[in-house]
């Protein structure tokens, strides 16, 4: 993950939504080639309750191999669905394995990034990167930052680039203007959206 982390501050993206994305590419890699067969991923996935709709297009292109997959699921859940009282018990803990595997790599990610960045090298590394955290990988991290003055300067980092797209949003709009001399800048909200 450190290594991860340390590529992605070489990026102008959220370095923890670049981990999420490539750790999770790895992880999917790894299920299409035998995690899809394996006994304990099956029953996780099981237990977990369902796939999301995101994660089922994923996982369409693996066509029949899939079929082993839902050959140890499918026995368990009619065994488990005994009654809508058994139902009512598994809607409490109801998720989709592949978004918990996603939320792993999150809460990992952060973890890493907020080691990183407790080092006065490692915040000096970030603070003068490209990289900037996205509004949830900000709330996050600052949420699990000890150092009060390494979460002041992420804060700060990312305010600078929150003001400077909100004056390319203003330079758009005033470019709409007839009279306006100004070029439209057309990517202003390539920026915004780097920022959610």
């Amino acid at each position: 993950m450190e290594l991860c982390l340390h590529e992605a501050l070489k990026l102008n993206d959220c370095p923890v939504c670049h981990c999420i994305k490539k750790e999770f590419d790895e992880y999917m890699k790894w299920f299409k080639i035998e995690g899809y067969k394996e006994p304990s991923v099956c029953k996780s996935i099981q237990e977990a309750g369902y796939i999301c709709d995101r994660h089922k297009s994923i996982l369409k292109d693996m066509g029949e191999y899939l079929n082993n997959t839902f050959d140890f699921i499918l026995p368990i859940d009619l065994e488990a669905f005994k009654s809508p009282k058994s139902i009512k018990k598994m809607a409490k803990h109801l998720m989709c394995k592949f978004c918990l595997e996603e939320e792993r790599i999150e809460k990992l990610s952060i973890m890493q990034l907020c080691k990183i960045v407790a080092s006065k090298k490692g915040l000096s590394i970030y603070m003068n990167s490209s990289a900037n955290l996205c509004k949830r990988h900000l709330i996050l991290t600052i949420d699990q930052l000890k150092d009060s003055s390494a979460a002041e300067a992420i804060l700060n980092k990312y305010k600078k680039r929150l003001s400077q797209t909100i004056e390319a949003l203003e330079a758009y709009f005033n470019s709409l203007d007839y009279n306006s001399a100004e070029k439209k800048n057309k990517r202003a909200f390539q920026e915004a959206l780097k920022l959610y």
